[in-house]
């Protein structure tokens, strides 16, 4: 499953600000067809320029649905699915502006998110809300006590979900739960085996929950690390949650660097990165020193021998 966003890219946004949404959804359209995306993320109520939460806080429904008819267009869907914020639960039901940005969307729409940082109740109203009108949700690996770290206690939060949600009659297959992952590249002696922590996380959740849809935002694993850097560590991570059973990320495909495209040299020293093979950090400064000389970053940043293409930036 791939999320596609094209919050940031300025075409999208000129048609957004010029109210042209038909233009709009045929942008997503062909963008979803030629990344083959399934989510389609429009953050609909804190868009810049479409400012949808304003419009449905003012009663303008006819504006809003035509928003949501071009994006979600119930004859020619092209299996996009909508990704709503939902705010956090206390403004959720003061204003209610998720619930009827669901009434107005044709399609499946994804409520984001919900986790157990300020309770049951909070995540209560999220569940209902996703059951009430057909939405999946996406879970965070996070209780009253904070964002889970290490693999039992991420795989005890999953199953908390799974079984919360049941109350309210979703499915496991209803949810994306993220197990959350955290840089392995600042240095932090207590971030050294969260890569490896998260990956493991995975597999014991869709052992225990095969229905359960596992996501991740990718590209914090290599937070703080160089431009190349971060290319080579989230491809290499990719492949490894993807054969860890995760089933959607969160990603730039743009700027995604192809696993055939890594350097066996670059690749190997990410692995043993992601893996932990060092404790004493040696893994993380041998991996970063090849990324010092032109050479490295010219052979990510365009075409070298052997290197492959590197997708340009959006």
């Amino acid at each position: 499953m791939v999320w596609l966003s094209l919050d940031n890219n300025l075409r999208a946004d000129r048609l957004f600000a010029a109210g042209d949404y038909t233009a709009a959804r045929e942008l997503y359209r062909r963008a979803g067809n030629e990344k083959r995306a399934s989510v389609c993320d429009e953050m609909l109520l804190e868009n810049r320029y479409l400012d949808a939460r304003r419009v449905l806080q003012n009663g303008n429904y006819a504006k809003a649905r035509e928003l949501l008819e071009a994006l979600g267009d119930y004859k020619d869907s092209e299996n996009l699915v909508l990704s709503c914020e939902a705010m956090e639960a206390a403004e959720l039901a003061r204003t209610g502006e998720p619930e009827r940005a669901l009434e107005l969307y044709g399609g499946r729409a994804i409520l984001n998110s919900a986790s157990f940082e300020h309770g049951e109740e909070r995540a209560g109203k999220v569940f209902a809300l996703a059951a009430k009108h057909g939405a999946a949700v996406i879970a965070l690996a996070i209780d009253e006590e904070g964002m889970a770290r290490d693999t039992a206690k991420k795989a005890a939060i999953a199953e908390r979900t799974v079984a919360f949600a049941a109350r309210f009659g979703l499915a496991a297959r209803d949810i994306l739960f993220d197990a959350l992952t955290f840089t392995v590249t600042s240095g932090d002696e207590g971030l050294r085996t969260a890569a490896r922590d998260t990956l493991e996380a995975i597999r014991r959740i869709k052992r225990a929950h095969p229905d359960l849809l596992t996501v991740l935002g990718l590209s914090n694993v290599s937070f703080g690390a160089s431009p190349p850097a971060r290319k080579v560590l989230n491809a290499v991570f990719l492949a490894r949650a993807v054969d860890a059973g995760l089933d959607a990320c969160i990603v730039n495909t743009a700027n995604l660097l192809a696993l055939p495209a890594v350097p066996d040299g670059m690749r190997r020293a990410a692995e043993r990165l992601i893996d932990c093979a060092a404790d004493d950090g040696k893994a993380l400064t041998d991996f970063l020193s090849l990324f010092t000389d032109e050479s490295a970053k010219a052979l990510l940043e365009g075409r070298e021998e052997g290197g492959g293409e590197v997708p340009a930036e959006e």
